[in-house]
């Protein structure tokens, strides 16, 4: 009886260890991943091995209505989202 548990308890270990669900690669966004609106704002802080900030700052970037279709902002520019979800 107790051989019969300690297999149905590893039985349950191992099984919850594989997790199928989870896929390793992720997918590229397509078109229909965007919203008008969406706003992704990434800060950012380089420094050098002596401890001298080189560069620091933050880098906002936006969808928005361009040319009757979504754009991105990238600092000045406008780049069409259809440009950004090729492959």
């Amino acid at each position: 009886m107790k051989y019969q548990i300690l297999v149905l308890l590893a039985m349950v270990v191992l099984s919850a260890c594989n997790n199928s669900t989870k896929s390793s690669t992720t997918n590229q966004p397509t078109l229909t991943d965007y919203q008008l609106g969406e706003k992704w704002v990434r800060k950012y802080k380089g420094v050098t091995t002596e401890g001298e900030v080189r560069s620091d700052g933050t880098d906002t970037r936006e969808i928005v209505s361009f040319d009757r279709a979504l754009g991105m902002t990238i600092g000045k520019d406008t780049i069409p989202v259809t440009e950004i979800v090729k492959p």
